[in-house]
This record gives C-alpha cells, structure tokens and sequence, in this order.
C-alpha cells in the first residue's frame, strides 16, 4: 500500500440562498426576488493526492464577477495555503 499516492477526497454543500428581496438577474431585465423556490446552493469538492491540493466550487449563479472569485481564491488560500490557481469556481 505504500507504493502509491493515496488520493483524498472532501465534499460540503451551503445554502447560499440571498433573502427574499434581492435582486435578479435573468430573463433579460432585473426584479426583486418574491419568495424561495429552492434553496441556492454552492457545492465544493477538495481533492488531495500528497502535496498537490485543488479545490472545485460550483454555484448556482448565472455569474460571478472576476474580483468576487479572486477574493473566493485568496480567502481559501489563507485559509488553508491551497495556491489560488489551483482554486475553480464556476458558476
């Protein structure tokens, strides 16, 4: 068993659901949401093979701004030291 990298996997789910009011994007103009049909969701997979770490977010967004996902990148680098360009967020 000692002749191979073990590889290691972690996953989690948070409810990232913005309140009732917020507004939309979508459907080609922007409106307050009225109420939660189904919770927002961002899911997260941390994948580990010795030294080498990667992370993968996928969000239930139709888009994310490039500073929002660099602030994302460098919050999960000071958190864990997981190097940001090894960090993918996807929307």
């Amino acid at each position: 068993m000692d002749d191979f990298n073990r590889v290691m996997v972690g996953t989690a789910e948070v409810d990232v659901t913005p309140p009732v009011g917020t507004m939309l994007a979508g459907y080609g103009y922007e409106r307050p949401s009225e109420g939660i049909i189904l919770p927002l969701k961002a899911r997260i997979i941390v994948m580990n093979e010795g030294e080498k770490r990667c992370v993968m977010i996928g969000c239930d967004f139709i888009s994310m701004p490039a500073k929002e996902v660099n602030n994302i990148r460098r919050h999960i680098q000071n958190l864990t030291g997981i190097a940001p360009e090894r960090v993918m967020v996807c929307c």
